[in-house]
């Protein structure tokens, strides 16, 4: 699926599951560090889920939206299971927002990149359950 929505697609060097992990290792170490340095509990607020529908080009976004949609899953997952090996937890929302493609279900999305009052208020609900507020 991905080779036919990006035809360049086999000149990269990378698949897209090792760009993810590479992605999730370089953020994760950079939190890491920051949180050590500022001596507070380490914790980080899960990646939100892609938007529905087709928003190509729109901040720089390629690949149809299911297409999206399984690489936030794979970045999802990649996150909790780097965090939890280098000791800080993930809060996440994501299974509450999404629909059964793992897009972002429309009615918590304001617009293509933010989440409206509805869709907060899960993510604070999160935050709350996990004792961050």
């Amino acid at each position: 699926m991905i080779k036919a929505a990006f035809p360049d697609y086999a000149k990269r060097t990378l698949t897209l599951a090792e760009t993810v992990r590479t992605c999730v290792a370089r953020y994760v170490t950079g939190v890491q560090q920051v949180m050590q340095a500022v001596k507070v509990p380490t914790w980080v607020l899960g990646p939100m889920p892609n938007p529905p529908g087709d928003i190509q080009g729109v901040y720089g976004s390629v690949g149809s939206s299911v297409e999206r949609a399984a690489a936030c899953a794979v970045f999802h997952g990649e996150l909790q299971d780097c965090a939890a090996r280098v000791g800080f937890k993930v809060v996440s929302a994501r299974d509450a927002l999404v629909n059964d493609h793992g897009e972002c279900k429309p009615e918590y999305m304001m617009d293509v990149v933010h989440l409206n009052q509805k869709g907060q208020a899960h993510v604070l609900a999160t935050c709350a359950t996990a004792g961050l507020l």
